[in-house]
C-alpha cells in the first residue's frame, strides 16, 4: 500500500525530518496511530485531527488501502 502524508501547521517542527510531505510503502494493514508512531516517529496526540479521504478519522482507523493522510495541528497563537 502507498500511504501519502501531508502535515499542516506548526506540527511540522515536531517531525524528525521537518517536512510537509511524506510517502511510504507498507505491506500490512496498520492502525493510523501505530503508523504515525512507527513511520513518522511522532506521538499522534500532537495533532488536532486526521483527515483521510476528506473525512475525520480516529487513531484506531485501519489503513488497509492506498490513501493520503492530512495531519492538522491544533490552532496556536493568541
Amino acid at each position: 500500500m502507498r500511504i501519502k502524508v501531508r502535515v499542516h501547521g506548526h506540527a511540522v517542527s515536531l517531525l524528525p525530518e521537518k517536512k510537509t510531505d511524506y510517502e511510504f510503502e507498507i505491506g500490512e494493514p496498520i492502525a493510523l496511530s501505530d503508523f504515525l508512531e512507527e513511520h513518522l516517529e511522532v506521538n499522534p496526540d500532537v495533532f488536532a485531527t486526521f483527515l483521510i479521504g476528506g473525512k475525520s478519522r480516529a487513531g484506531d482507523y485501519l489503513l488497509d488501502e492506498d490513501c493520503e493522510i492530512l495531519l492538522i495541528s491544533p490552532l496556536a497563537g493568541g
